[in-house]
């Protein structure tokens, strides 16, 4: 485990995730493309630790988080994210997330979109991954 992080699980939406958490400040909800685990985003996490609470998610059906059946489109992995973070009390984080760019931000909206009374996300940056290109696309609340 990375020093100044937890490991720790929550029951969302019917499933539970695992998930690392540490740091101080702003909440940032670290998703890295699926399938990969939070161990993917493992260097990025103690810099960032130093200005936000950091919380590095591991999908469902993904690393230590239950595997269940069904449930993997992005609408209702948006609703596990949602419920985590209602769950550890925010009411309001940033994103950020690598994959090849369109999954994070369709996750992005569907975290928005469902939740429009309560509009949980910040700021989202999303981390390219695209081959021989690596770049930070900020994106407009």
């Amino acid at each position: 485990m990375l020093e100044g992080f937890e490991d720790r699980y929550a029951d969302v939406n019917g499933t539970r995730l695992h998930y690392v958490i540490g740091g101080e400040g702003e909440p940032l909800v670290l998703m890295d493309g699926f399938p990969r685990t939070w161990h993917g985003l493992h260097k990025i996490m103690t810099p960032l630790a130093k200005h936000f609470r950091v919380i590095a998610v591991d999908y469902r059906g993904q690393g230590e988080s239950d595997k269940p059946e069904g449930g993997y489109d992005k609408k209702n992995m948006a609703k596990d994210v949602y419920e985590l973070v209602r769950s550890l009390g925010h009411e309001l984080v940033n994103i950020a997330g690598g994959d090849r760019c369109d999954g994070r931000l369709q996750l992005r909206r569907q975290l928005s979109a469902g939740h429009q009374e309560a509009r949980p996300v910040g700021r989202c940056t999303l981390l390219a991954d695209i081959p021989g290109l690596r770049q930070a696309v900020p994106q407009a609340r």
